[in-house]
């Protein structure tokens, strides 16, 4: 058990600062701005106090980033249309903010939005009468010099509900030192974008119903008429807990196994338990559930008449997985039947001692209304 808690300990992690995984760059971006953009995105990440982790199961959120060429933007993307406006007056102000810096080899435009579409306006005034598309600018270089945009969306992905939790996009030209300062707004208000209250399932540790299917080892001890120990028996189990209130429940299921006496004598049992149990939370992740019981025990086989009725007692432990879903198991228990049990062919009694491991899994319905501190 201590094994198993160290070895799966991530299912039940819960972070209070977001892990974020940053996806390569998709999109038709040239490579060389495609890693530039993904190096200065994980400096920004880590330069604003979060964590950066290297895959996408151990994350909270996921930050994708697609660049295309400003032609695509009219089909996807919160802005559908880039233009340079046909207006004959210059609308650039005369002191914009931030300051339009024109020099020896840059020259700025000046942007602004009307409804769905977004405007470039040239900040000398020269080239407004003109209706161009951004998309015929691109970042390729032709034959006569000119250059195309290209268009970068940023997305927030809820790693949890793969829903776009926040959107951030700009146009750029060639990937340079403006580039990193759009890099890091982006990120800056994507940050803020993040849900006061994580958009994920609540306490998997808090449900009416749970469905249990495990995987069992069960040896056997036998003494009386009879003196052995079995260690082949294997089986599995399905179970249905109710939990009537918050801290008890009520389990009850069936479960067969292979129980092999000697090398002659071999059944399966079918047992139908019928449980009690107290549930325990431990800490933020984990479960502890003492529990005993009966079980009405069925010989499928017809080689073992087995005890009709045995009694049980023993303790489950959980981890509860990271997003929320239900409960990683591991139950040990031990059993003794009320009467003897007999080889029918061999005219044998003998009272069995019934030890039990068990792994499996708990899938968890129903949340309930109670408050979790």
């Amino acid at each position: 058990m201590v094994f198993s808690l160290a070895y799966f300990s991530l299912y039940g992690q819960v972070v209070h600062e977001p892990k974020i995984f940053i996806a390569p760059i998709e999109g038709f971006g040239r490579e060389a701005d495609n890693d530039y953009i993904y190096k200065r995105l994980t400096y920004e990440v880590i330069l604003q106090y979060h964590t950066v982790v290297k895959s996408r199961y151990d994350c909270n959120y996921i930050f994708k980033g697609t660049v295309e060429l400003a032609s695509g933007v009219s089909e996807e993307g919160s802005v559908e249309q880039v233009v340079i406006q046909t207006d004959t007056n210059n609308p650039v102000p005369e002191s914009p903010v931030p300051p339009i810096s024109n020099g020896f080899g840059r020259r700025e435009f000046f942007s602004m939005t009307n409804g769905d579409k977004l405007y470039f306006f040239d900040s000398s005034g020269t080239d407004n009468t003109a209706l161009k598309p951004a998309a015929k600018e691109t970042a390729e270089t032709d034959a006569q010099g000119k250059k195309e945009g290209y268009y970068f969306k940023l997305e927030m992905i809820d790693s949890n509900s793969e829903e776009v939790i926040s959107r951030q996009n700009f146009i750029f030209i060639t990937t340079n030192a403006s580039v990193d300062k759009l890099i890091s707004t982006a990120v800056y208000n994507l940050f803020n974008d993040i849900p006061d209250v994580p958009s994920m399932r609540r306490d998997s540790r808090d449900r009416w119903l749970y469905l249990e299917a495990s995987a069992l080892w069960a040896p056997r001890m036998y003494y009386g008429g009879y003196d052995s120990i079995g260690y082949l028996g294997f089986g599995a189990k399905f179970e249905a807990e109710f939990h009537f209130i918050k801290f008890m429940s009520v389990g009850a299921g069936v479960q067969v196994t292979w129980e092999q006496i000697d090398d002659d004598t071999a059944d399966f049992l079918l047992e139908a338990p019928l449980s009690l149990k107290y549930f325990l939370k431990l800490g933020e992740n984990y479960t502890l559930e003492p529990y005993a019981g009966a079980a009405f025990n069925y010989s499928i086989m017809s080689k073992i008449q087995p005890s009709m009725f045995s009694w049980f007692a023993g303790v489950q432990f959980g981890i509860k997985d990271k997003k929320e879903i239900g409960i990683l198991v591991f139950d040990a228990r031990f059993a003794m039947d009320f009467a003897n049990s007999a080889i029918l062919d061999k005219s044998i009694e003998y009272q069995r001692y019934c030890l039990q491991v068990g792994v499996g899994y708990k899938f968890g319905f129903f949340q309930r209304r109670d408050k979790v501190k």
